[in-house]
């Protein structure tokens, strides 16, 4: 069985006839009978609050992470790549996650009493 091609003319014209169905079909049609235009109930503009305090500590932590990791780049930029690995070295992914301070107290002592024995 061979594998009709194509000609360029041919091509072009099947092109033209798909691009027209297309825009004939994305006209915008009349309603018709049963079609009910779609309700965008009440529409409200809203006061944008101003900035909250998380985000002037993103904004105020950026910049400072930027400067952190172009200072890293210029001491030992090959230090920051990820993919280069000695041979004697193996893979894998640090993560160190600074997550707060964890205080345990012993069972039965009040608050009152831990702060007195520090």
């Amino acid at each position: 069985e061979k594998l009709e091609v194509e000609s360029e003319e041919e091509r072009m014209s099947r092109l033209q006839n798909t691009f027209a169905t297309l825009s004939s079909a994305s006209a915008p049609a009349e309603d018709g009978p049963g079609t009910r235009p779609f309700d965008f109930g009440k529409r409200e503009t809203f006061a944008v609050p101003p900035p909250s305090d998380l985000l002037a500590r993103v904004q105020a932590f950026l910049p400072a992470f930027e400067a952190s990791n172009a200072e890293l780049a210029q001491k030992d930029p090959q230090s920051l790549d990820i993919e280069n690995i000695g041979e004697d070295e193996e893979q894998y992914i640090e993560m160190n996650l600074g997550l707060g301070v964890f205080e345990q107290r012993k069972q039965g002592v009040t608050s009152s009493e831990s702060e007195s024995s520090e």
